[in-house]
């Protein structure tokens, strides 16, 4: 008998292990040990990778980076070919080749050819004829006023230049920004869930109550409109809770869509659970002179501003070269190569090509463009320093206003506790009524959710206090 019963028993137990494999191979979970704790840590490190917002910011570096490039073109070789012929009466024909390089300084260009004739040359050409051989060409000419410190190829050129560092600096402070709508989302859901939490247990007070109520209205110890109070206030209760819940998922999914984490984090809201790294309260506040150094020098968005002013100083520069005349010096030396079939043939030349604007309304209008938008941009930085400044201020003011609150509603909190505590002893005894029983907790619950709502709104402050010099906190 006994080795029949622990046959039976031996069964039971592999039953229940295939049932509970069988269902965890139908619901995977990332944890079966407890709810999976999500960290601020984690949460940076998945806006990194899966934000849509960041993702997006890093292209825009890439497209101007691409348009950087494209600048850089300006100073590659050019290649230019050419075939020439006459009419059969002169059956006279030319090829000509040349490759010229602009270089990157004081506006000179210089190209180097090769060129081929046959036939009888015809009068009105301009270059004479060639050796059989044919004739080497190398020239360079060179701005003496305008585009000689600058001109639109090298302008474009450093320009991209600028506002490409421009761009891959204003990332890294949009980073941040972006990283500060994630943990702000990080910490609505923090704070549902804490409101949950303290939901439940108001309801499982009640409901346990309830419970001796019932067997103490039926032995008659205590009046039936008492046991009736509290099911109303279990009733009360979980509607509350229901809408709790509600919240907390709605900010759960919130915070998934941001992080584009679907497929990452995976299942229900309560498959998580949020860090007590927030409990941490030991920061010291600093002092707002030397937080104040510390943003105007190491923020990235202005290091970024400095180089959009620089870009728009280029263009002032560009435009106010327009207003000079155009001298161009250009030389150029051919040689053929073989025996010489032309008496006195010249072996270079010299030009000089000049060019003065009568009329100067469109560089007046450009200059007068770029130089107000050059203006703007100083403006926007003065005043970006300005905001900084004065977030600081009202951040730093905020840290000191929460820390002392915070240390006024955790001696609150202790208190409302220990009158809770107190009231259900005296309530049990016949000493009290069941409403300032209810009020006691319900005073306790409220007490302890502005104490987690303080605290969280310490952390999203101190997190903007970060952000506001350009960094975020280590967590």
């Amino acid at each position: 008998m006994i080795v029949k019963m622990k046959i039976l028993k031996f069964l039971v137990v592999l039953l229940l292990a295939t049932l509970n494999l069988n269902s965890l191979a139908s619901n995977p979970v990332t944890n079966i040990s407890g709810p999976v704790v999500i960290s601020p840590k984690k949460i940076l490190e998945i806006i990194n990778v899966y934000n849509i917002e960041n993702k997006t910011e890093k292209n825009s570096i890439s497209i101007q980076e691409g348009k950087l490039l494209s600048s850089k073109g300006a100073f590659d070789f050019l290649l230019e070919g050419g075939w020439k012929s006459i009419d059969s009466s002169k059956e006279y024909g030319e090829l000509n080749t040349s490759l010229t390089y602009p270089t990157p300084y004081l506006g000179v260009e210089v190209w180097g050819g090769y060129r081929k004739t046959n036939g009888s040359i015809p009068s009105y050409w301009d270059y004479g004829s060639t050796t059989d051989n044919g004739q080497i060409t190398i020239g360079a000419s060179i701005p003496l006023l305008q585009g000689l410190l600058i001109d639109r190829r090298r302008a474009n050129f450093w320009q991209n230049e600028l506002l490409f560092e421009a761009k891959k600096n204003d990332y890294e402070q949009k980073y941040i920004d972006i990283a500060l709508k994630g943990l702000s989302l990080y910490f609505n859901w923090s704070i549902a869930e804490k409101r949950l939490q303290v939901a439940k247990q108001l309801l499982s007070i009640a409901e346990k109550r309830g419970e001796w109520l019932s067997i103490s209205s039926q032995a008659g110890s205590i009046a039936l409109f008492d046991k009736e109070d509290n099911d109303r206030t279990i009733l009360n209760r979980k509607s509350s809770f229901i809408d709790l819940q509600l919240k907390y998922h709605q900010s759960w999914q919130a915070l998934v869509l941001f992080l584009n984490a679907f497929e990452l984090l995976p299942g229900a809201a309560e498959a998580y659970t949020s860090s007590n790294v927030l409990d941490d309260l030991n920061f010291i506040i600093p002092d707002y002179e030397s937080w104040k150094q510390k943003a105007l020098e190491q923020r990235k968005d202005l290091i970024a501003m400095d180089e959009i002013i620089a870009e728009k100083k280029v263009s002032i520069d560009l435009f106010r070269q327009e207003y000079l005349p155009k001298l161009k010096l250009k030389g150029e030396v051919a040689q053929n190569q073989g025996a010489i079939t032309i008496e006195n043939e010249e072996d270079y030349r010299v030009m000089i090509n000049f060019e003065m604007p009568l009329q100067l309304r469109e560089a007046r209008g450009k200059y007068l463009q770029a130089n107000s938008e050059f203006q703007n941009a100083q403006l926007r930085k003065q005043f970006l320093e300005q905001k900084i400044q004065n977030d600081i201020k009202i951040n730093i003011m905020n840290l000191e206003a929460l820390k002392e609150r915070l240390s006024i509603t955790k001696k609150e909190l202790s208190l409302a506790e220990k009158l809770e505590s107190g009231e259900q002893k005296r309530f049990k005894f016949g000493d009290s009524s069941l409403v300032i029983v209810n009020i006691r907790e319900q005073t306790t619950a409220e007490t302890h959710i502005k104490y987690q709502e303080l605290l969280v709104d310490f952390w999203r402050t101190k997190v903007e206090l970060y952000s506001l010099s350009g960094e975020l906190p280590s967590f």
